[in-house]
């Protein structure tokens, strides 16, 4: 990784798991669903979606929980 900013899967998988701990739920069995402009990641334990946008600042987990999609029916 070369820089702590930079929207790699690595910083976009950090992130993840800052959300899902902010929501309190697992994301050991996350999926990654996408990544171009977007990283979108499925957790099926906790029946959620989570999208990452790249061009916010991936270090505060309440913007990007606000994304978050109930993935169930």
């Amino acid at each position: 990784m070369t820089g702590a900013g930079r929207f790699t899967q690595e910083v976009m998988a950090a992130a993840m798991h800052q959300v899902a701990a902010h929501l309190g739920v697992r994301a050991d069995n996350a999926q990654l669903l996408r990544f171009t402009n977007n990283a979108v990641f499925a957790l099926p334990s906790a029946g959620i979606v989570i999208r990452l946008a790249s061009g916010r600042d991936t270090t505060r987990p309440a913007e990007a929980a606000r994304t978050r999609t109930n993935a169930s029916p």
